[in-house]
């Protein structure tokens, strides 16, 4: 599984906007072959701000996706951006998982009964 998260700073005026222009995006990524979860919301403290997080069975779900990548309006609005790529390196029950960690210090999240610990792609 392939984890895509973090957020886009816009155009403050343009904020509302560029997530609502987003929601077809959104709805063609969820019905995508291997996407599991697709989402781009607005920041709830910094209203510049627009936050990204993607689920995807592999790197090929992704590549496929994505194509020629967002369009040159889409592009005019974003300021900056800071988007990272995390590889599920493994998953299992939390109560099988204690101590099985083995001082793994990356992210870890609980999932329909499972603790999923991620590592940063490089």
């Amino acid at each position: 599984m392939l984890i895509v998260a973090g957020y886009l700073r816009v155009v403050e005026a343009e904020r509302d906007g560029f997530v609502n222009d987003s929601r077809a995006v959104v709805e063609e990524a969820r019905r995508a072959d291997g996407g599991l979860d697709f989402a781009l919301s607005a920041d709830l403290v910094e209203p510049d701000r627009v936050l990204v997080f993607e689920r995807w069975d592999d790197r090929a779900a992704v590549e496929a996706f994505r194509g020629a990548g967002p369009g040159d309006e889409q592009l005019e609005v974003i300021e900056e951006f800071e988007v990272n790529e995390y590889d599920v390196v493994t998953s299992a029950p939390p109560q099988e998982s204690a101590g099985r960690t083995g001082g793994h210090s990356g992210p870890r999240h609980v999932r329909g009964g499972e603790l999923i610990l991620v590592t940063p792609r490089q």
